[in-house]
């Protein structure tokens, strides 16, 4: 759309401007605007004499692929794969019911599918959007618009919408990025290692939740750092008061202009600062990756020339040489490619890994290369208290969540 300024100036003959139809190929037509007391500019599609998406007009040869609740629209079909698309499903199901969304209404969400438009370059994503952004939901369009394929983040964004149904235009940062990166994570990193990231920084006191309720401060904090934090305060929110208390507190924090009222920090509406801290002390294990004091003395599920695995009810136990690569049962098709895969290994061809299980003597990282995120991560420069992650014989010693594969590791192929 126009800038409000700037439509009020055109209109009041205050800013000259120029207008350029150009008519493209099948039927499309472009119209420029531009002003000439600035670098303004703004591009309107249309197809015989209506308005449509810029996406519209861009994916329209894309290739194309449905499920429950997406109608995909693909640039480089080498970008997609199944277990990506059935995992934004999963996400979809769990959020749907996080927000207590009726079944009615996720029927008809299913019926008529969020559009997602999947990206092959960031030249790309800013002819369709106007951004070169890796990724993001375009309210106007209801549509998703990344070059990640399982972009959880910008899905959380347009599910909260839809659950509120009567929208403001603008809400407070704080709520708006906290909940969408508390539940869907962010640029290549799940909700998981974001929200460990923010409780981190809460704990630590290098930035603290009440620097961001001013949301001139907010917006001066780099996004790496606002965005983690305002996720763990969101998800200790819906845990605290619940989905519809929460709800409520998100709807009150929007407005129709820009100028948002800062969020207060007594009274009634934000619990007190003990609760908050009392929810990290009590979930302390916000570390995606553990070091259990204990190790398991009963023998490993799996052994071989790189390591040592060892399960219970909820955890796998690993004493590794160095770093591995897991291909499951069923692994992607060939048509796959994974980009983080050749940047990581840029020498090696691709395989069908999803899994790679990066160790170092300061860090521990778990990539799912399917869904292009980092799932798991510890990080000595992170973390109040230093672990030893590689022992005096040489073999690096954590935990896992089991939760975190898609298959039991016994049924994957693991190697260095």
């Amino acid at each position: 759309p126009v800038d409000a300024q700037i439509l009020k100036e055109i209109r009041n003959r205050e800013r000259p401007y120029r207008f350029q139809v150009d008519t493209l190929e099948e039927g499309y037509t472009r119209l420029v605007l531009t002003t000439d007391l600035s670098h303004y500019r703004r591009v309107f599609y249309f197809r015989e004499n209506k308005l449509i998406s810029p996406g519209h007009y861009f994916a329209r040869r894309w290739h194309q692929e449905t499920t429950r609740y997406f109608r995909f629209l693909i640039s480089d079909p080498r970008d997609f794969n199944a277990f990506a698309a059935e995992a934004l499903d999963q996400f979809v199901d769990s959020l749907l019911i996080l927000l207590e969304v009726s079944p009615e209404a996720r029927e008809r969400l299913a019926r008529e599918k969020i559009i997602y438009l999947l990206c092959h370059t960031t030249g790309e994503m800013e002819n369709i959007t106007g951004m070169a952004a890796r990724g993001i939901y375009l309210v106007a369009w209801d549509q998703v618009v990344s070059t990640f394929n399982c972009h959880r983040h910008e899905v959380a964004h347009l599910l909260m919408n839809y659950k509120l149904e009567h929208l403001s235009l603008y809400t407070h940062p704080f709520f708006l990025e906290g909940f969408a990166c508390a539940v869907g994570g962010r640029g290549g990193k799940s909700a998981a290692v974001i929200r460990q990231i923010g409780a981190f920084l809460q704990q630590s006191g290098f930035l603290t939740y009440e620097r961001l309720l001013d949301i001139n401060r907010f917006q001066e904090v780099d996004p790496t750092l606002s965005y983690p934090l305002s996720a763990i305060y969101n998800w200790f929110l819906l845990h605290h008061l619940g989905v519809e208390s929460y709800l409520r507190l998100y709807r009150s924090h929007g407005g129709d202009t820009p100028s948002l009222n800062n969020i207060p920090r007594n009274g009634s509406r934000l619990p007190p600062p003990e609760a908050f801290e009392a929810f990290l002390q009590k979930h302390e294990a916000f570390s995606t990756v553990a070091f259990p004091s204990l190790w398991p003395d009963f023998p490993p599920l799996m052994e071989a020339h790189w390591g040592s695995v060892w399960e219970d009810e909820r955890w796998y136990y690993f004493r590794l040489r160095g770093s591995v690569r897991m291909i499951p049962s069923r692994p992607v098709g060939k048509a796959f490619r994974s980009r983080e895969f050749h940047e990581i290994f840029p020498d090696v061809p691709y395989s069908g890994e999803r899994y790679y299980l990066q160790v170092s003597p300061e860090e521990v990282k778990l990539y799912d290369f399917y869904t292009m995120a980092l799932i798991a991560f510890y990080s000595n420069g992170l973390s109040p208290t230093r672990q030893a992650i590689r022992e005096e014989d040489g073999y690096f010693r954590f935990a896992l969540p089991r939760k975190l594969f898609a298959e039991p590791l016994p049924q994957m192929s693991i190697a260095q």
